[in-house]
């Protein structure tokens, strides 16, 4: 499975930092990077796991706030639903490379085990939003180029 970045409405990618936080960061390096480890339940549903460069993952928190987490359980796993002109077309299935022309881009939304979305506010913050909205749509860039001049 090739890796995935976000990038949020404002073009900030999502960053699992090493403290344990969700941040945005405007580059991409090695832990703006997530592998997409999928979970098939018995109702044929698919919740996603947000696989994190150090093995952890993105997590929902009970608060409405996002962490990452080293357990895997219903707080780390993600319904990713494929959105086009602002609506839900689908859960998407596995997402293809984007080959030598470069990153695959493919708009989606992340629903948690809450029922919320993750959103990227105003404030620069990741959170959970109760309802879907532009601040929830996220661009998933499939095999991204990394672009961290560290």
């Amino acid at each position: 499975m090739a890796p995935v970045a976000l990038r949020t409405w404002r073009n900030t990618i999502l960053c699992a930092d090493n403290s344990g936080e969700v941040q945005g960061r405007d580059w991409i390096g090695p832990w703006d990077l997530f592998t997409l480890d999928h979970y098939h339940a018995d109702d044929g549903s698919v919740r996603t796991a947000l696989k994190t460069w150090n093995a952890k993952n993105v997590s929902a928190k009970w608060d409405g706030g996002l962490s990452i987490a080293s357990e895997c359980g219903d707080w780390q796993k993600f319904t990713i639903l494929e959105v086009e002109d602002g609506e839900v077309s689908g859960e998407m299935k596995a997402p293809r490379a984007g080959g030598a022309g470069g990153a695959r881009e493919v708009k989606v939304a992340l629903k948690t085990a809450f029922g919320t979305y993750v959103s990227y506010r105003m404030s620069g913050r990741f959170e959970q939003a109760p309802t879907l909205g532009p601040w929830e749509v996220f661009t998933m860039l499939v095999d991204p180029v990394q672009t961290f001049k560290g």
